[in-house]
């Protein structure tokens, strides 16, 4: 008598349960510091991380402003709203101390572990079947890749990611079999707009989405240009409170965010080198940001964060324009260290290394086996993504939000691999 088939909604429940375990047994292994990202001072909270700073100001009821360690800048847009306003509604539950935030870093392992524990309902609607979505989430449960920013020094990374797969499968359905009818058009772009609010740097994904959808059958030339008008309404409707709002607080018309010019002059520069925390280790970036320089800081105040944004970006600009051999090389360098990471961190470097290769491999099987459309939907977070981080210095969490994107087409190709070389024993056996 055979075995029953373990259900895979409890295989998906084990995922979550498994990599919520593993990553809340890490917490009491962490300095305080690591644990709540923010320190008491005689100013009150203030954090390392700018996004919790100004949920700390949302909190003392002084708005979206205040973001950088060194100093009260006034009102801001260099993040995204959606984490500083829920963290900001967590602190008013549990206060901004400890209670605090140990609730957000449970959020934060929390949201991680759905992710994860979803792959294998990802991976059957992509046609892969469950299976290596299964391996996947297992994998990526088992072994936090991305350390800490899976705990306590994350974001929403892992909102964005599970938004933006939620949104490519739509894009799936719609590019298989479905019609693109107004409403259609209305919800995927609202969709895209909600995640603007958590993660703006997305947004490249979508051109690249929205000609799969348009172009993978054949359609009414006049269908798709509704489609394409209605999501663009749809998205520019959505995101039009944010941009109105920074019209009006910050004094000028931007998408989202305002962090740019301050990012590529941090990132490109006389001492700059490829990673965070190789800049913090030199010095050069507390010589640049105002989160551990003063005197940046107070520049902020004077000029407005939008102004020095500008003049950040002109700084930046002209030096990459009389630098170009150096600029060349750290962004060879940012590129590697995008994808497998850094040497200070061997084992997750050679991880990586092999979770790009697996990736690529399956890529290749997807394609062969006729998933194209669902390997052009996955490989526009491949293309797309990176690229505006291969400007700037590289810090781990930057990868997150395509983290399904890499998992999926790794577990499809480790479930091939594993099958071939079944196949081949089994074939040794026998002869």
């Amino acid at each position: 008598m055979s075995a029953r088939p373990v259900p895979l909604r409890l295989l998906s429940f084990a995922i979550f349960l498994l990599a919520v375990s593993i990553r809340v047994a890490w917490l009491p292994t962490m300095s305080r510091a690591d644990l709540t990202s923010n320190t008491v001072t005689p100013d009150g909270h203030r954090s390392f991380d700018e996004c919790i700073n100004v949920a700390l100001a949302l909190y003392n009821g002084n708005g979206f402003a205040d973001p950088f360690w060194g100093g009260l800048t006034g009102p801001s847009a260099h993040c995204a709203p959606a984490f500083p306003a829920v963290t900001a509604a967590i602190f008013a539950v549990f206060g901004p101390d400890d209670a605090g935030a140990l609730a957000r870093d449970m959020l934060n392992i929390a949201g991680y572990a759905l992710v994860f524990a979803l792959l294998p309902l990802f991976s059957a609607s992509l046609g892969m079947t469950a299976t290596p979505g299964l391996v996947a989430g297992f994998a990526a449960a088992l072994f936090p890749l991305y350390g800490q920013r899976e705990m306590s020094r994350g974001r929403d990374e892992w909102l964005a990611a599970l938004i933006g797969v939620l949104l490519m499968l739509y894009a799936l359905r719609l590019a298989r079999r479905e019609p693109l009818t107004r409403r259609s058009a209305l919800a995927y772009g609202a969709g895209w707009g909600a995640l603007m609010y958590v993660h703006p740097a997305m947004v490249v994904i979508l051109p690249l989405h929205m000609l799969v959808v348009l172009f993978a059958r054949v359609r009414p030339r006049a269908q798709r240009m509704a489609f394409a008008g209605g999501v663009t309404g749809a998205f520019l409707l959505v995101i039009l409170p944010w941009i109105v709002r920074d019209r009006i607080v910050m004094g000028g018309w931007m998408f989202m965010r305002d962090d740019v010019g301050m990012e590529l002059e941090v990132s490109n520069g006389d001492g700059a080198t490829s990673t965070v925390q190789a800049n913090l280790a030199t010095g050069w970036f507390c010589s640049q940001h105002p989160n551990c320089s003063h005197p940046v800081a107070v520049r902020i105040l004077a000029t407005g964060e939008r102004e020095f944004n500008r003049q950040a970006m002109a700084t930046a600009i002209s030096w990459i324009e009389s630098h170009p051999a150096r600029f060349a090389d750290l962004t060879v360098r940012r590129v590697m260290a995008f994808w497998i990471g850094e040497r200070s961190e061997p084992g997750r470097l050679v991880l990586r290394a092999v979770l790009l290769l697996l990736g690529l491999a399956g890529f290749r099987l997807m394609w062969r086996g006729g998933l194209r459309i669902e390997a052009a939907l996955l490989g526009a977070f491949w293309i797309a993504y990176p690229a505006a981080f291969y400007l700037i210095q590289r810090i781990d969490r930057y990868q997150a939000p395509m983290y399904p994107a890499l998992l999926l087409p790794a577990g499809f190709a480790s479930v091939a691999l594993w099958r071939s070389l079944r196949k081949n024993r089994l074939a040794d056996s026998q002869s």
